[in-house]
């Protein structure tokens, strides 16, 4: 099974690393698999950092 690479930039709203923001890499099925788990982690309440933009392999963008 081929695996999506999506870059993704990583906000932190809370703990020790709050205001830091990082990118990384993470593999997904498909896009709409990664597009589900950034607004899933954005919206968690229990997650200290959120997904405000990411960027897949074939010129996708989204943001959140």
């Amino acid at each position: 099974m081929e695996q999506f690479m999506v870059e993704f930039e990583k906000y932190f709203c809370g703990g020790m690393l709050e205001g830091i923001e990082i990118t990384e890499t993470m593999r997904f099925v498909n896009w709409d698999d990664a597009c589900d788990w950034a607004a899933a982690v954005t919206r968690a309440p229990n997650v200290e950092y959120i997904i405000p933009a990411m960027r897949g392999p074939n010129g996708e963008t989204a943001r959140f």
